[in-house]
């Protein structure tokens, strides 16, 4: 069985996936929440959006560091979410929730261990 190669050497890989971990930092701590996003709570579950969402953060800043440093990747991705539940602590029509940082922390160490996993099939191959 052929093993999914993950191209974490390629430098303009590693500055595209930096640039939209930075993105989705940037939406998440400083622009307002998008108007769609409460319907799109309501059609699914706001703990499977943390999960996804801070599950994609993750996978971007572990293609950025090359695949390195998996327990920092997820260090930063759980500090980002503790700071954008504190936030929320103090904006008007949000409710921070540490079920709510608890996704984040899950949905960043799900992708974590999916990508060391393949990382690990390909250096064994």
């Amino acid at each position: 069985m052929n093993a999914i190669v993950l191209p974490t050497g390629n430098r303009m890989l590693r500055v595209l996936s930096a640039i939209a971990a930075g993105l989705i930092v940037v939406q998440l701590l400083l622009l307002q929440q998008p108007d769609y996003a409460g319907h799109v709570v309501e059609a699914t579950s706001d703990k499977m959006i943390h999960f996804v969402v801070f599950g994609a953060l993750a996978f971007f800043i572990w293609l950025a560091t090359g695949g390195r440093w998996p327990l920092m990747v997820w260090a930063v991705v759980v500090l980002v979410g503790a700071i954008d539940e504190t936030q929320q602590q103090y904006t008007p029509g949000r409710i921070a929730s540490i079920a709510d940082l608890a996704a984040d922390g899950a949905g960043a160490a799900a992708s974590l261990l999916v990508l060391n996993s393949m990382n690990q099939r390909r250096k064994e191959d």
